[in-house]
């Protein structure tokens, strides 16, 4: 039973399989290691770059902006007509405590405003300041 056992599991068996799949591996890499040579970036820069989102403030600001902009349940659009309006069933002491945390401060007014890219293609905690400060 021992040399039975040895036989099926110590055995090195040839894998066609394997082998096809090494190849297209190779030469997969081959491709992707000459689309990054014409572009002098490799896979990971171009990805890293398709992914970037411009950023005027700090990223820990950014995220915790973020995290309060999350807990109010609320979307930016809504926000800016429930304070146009004064709409005190949207605008509760809760939500108002946490959009007093969100009014950026003068150099990240300053900073916001200085900015000249494209607002839409900042993140939404960016974008919601802007609101913010677009209001009257």
């Amino acid at each position: 039973n021992f040399d039975r056992v040895k036989q099926l599991f110590c055995e090195k068996k040839k894998k066609p399989a394997m082998k096809k799949f090494a190849a297209a591996l190779a030469s997969s890499s081959k491709l992707v290691t000459s689309n990054s040579e014409e572009n002098n970036e490799t896979p990971k820069e171009e990805e890293k770059k398709k992914k970037e989102i411009p950023t005027v403030l700090e990223n820990s600001k950014l995220q915790n902006y973020g995290i309060v902009l999350s807990t109010l349940g609320l979307k930016e659009d809504e926000v800016k007509k429930a304070l146009l309006q004064a709409d005190l069933s949207l605008l509760t002491v809760e939500r108002l405590e946490k959009l007093l945390q969100l009014v950026p401060t003068e150099e990240e007014q300053k900073k916001l405003n200085l900015y000249k890219g494209d607002k839409t293609k900042l993140c939404a905690a960016e974008r919601f300041l802007y609101l913010l400060l677009e209001l009257p």
